[in-house]
């Protein structure tokens, strides 16, 4: 399994506290069968620049690289990006997308959806970057309306929904898996923290999910993190028509 959304690096923003705490969730991403982990903290444009986080993740990485050796994972750079206005101007963002690809993790605001958010959406596919939103199953405005998501995802965006989140019954397990069947989400990640706060569960949500739907979404990460080539995408609605749920 491939998991393209992970706060692994050891100090570097609010996952991962200790190098202890990333090995802790190695364990377990290993034994759930995860053999690629995408490390993504959390970049916030205007808080600091592009070479500064560059920098900041390469110590992180450097001290976690070693005691991940045992686990057989391979771990790729990345970053889980806010959105903002100036995001398609940075220099160095092909350094932030996810494995040397053109794929960048992007996070949208909580709350609301900012009105020139679809513009700067659009902007980085002209650049030749593909964005992948993140957990797009947390925000209560894709939730109460799925065209939202469907316009973004029409616009050449892709979207990955959160591994705990699938497994889950409630409104947010429910949307997971119904964004996960109309094809308005085509990717998992764990956004994994802490091994006891947010740990990974990546097998959980591959159980719940099922083979087939597995091997479609595995189909669609290996392509997201390879050349600049459009991966599969399914057609909204009715993806996973039959499939049970």
């Amino acid at each position: 399994m491939t998991d393209l959304h992970s706060h692994l690096l050891p100090g570097i923003d609010d996952g991962a506290k200790t190098l202890a705490d990333a090995v802790a969730m190695l364990k377990m991403q290993q034994a759930d069968g995860v053999r690629t982990v995408c490390v993504t903290p959390h970049f916030y444009p205007g808080l600091e620049t592009p070479d500064e986080f560059l920098a900041r993740r390469a110590a992180a990485l450097e001290q976690l690289l070693p005691a991940a050796a045992p686990y057989g994972i391979r771990l790729v750079e990345g970053a889980e990006a806010a959105i903002s206005e100036t995001l398609p101007e940075l220099g160095r963002l092909d350094e932030l997308c996810l494995a040397g690809s053109r794929t960048l993790l992007v996070e949208l605001p909580v709350a609301w959806m900012p009105p020139w958010a679809e513009s700067v959406l659009d902007e980085l596919l002209a650049g030749g970057i593909r964005p992948l939103l993140a957990h797009v199953e947390r925000y209560s405005y894709f939730r109460s309306d799925f065209s939202r998501l469907e316009r973004l995802v029409r616009l050449g965006c892709y979207a990955h929904v959160t591994a705990s989140n699938v497994v889950r019954a409630d409104e947010v397990g429910k949307a997971s898996r119904q964004m996960l069947r109309r094809g308005l989400a085509q990717a998992l990640g764990s956004d994994a923290h802490s091994p006891s706060r947010r740990p990974p569960r990546m097998g959980e949500a591959a159980r719940r999910l099922g083979a087939r739907r597995m091997g479609q979404i595995e189909h669609t990460a290996a392509a997201l993190l390879g050349p600049h080539t459009a991966p599969p995408k399914a057609p909204a609605h009715g993806l996973l028509a039959g499939f049970g749920w």
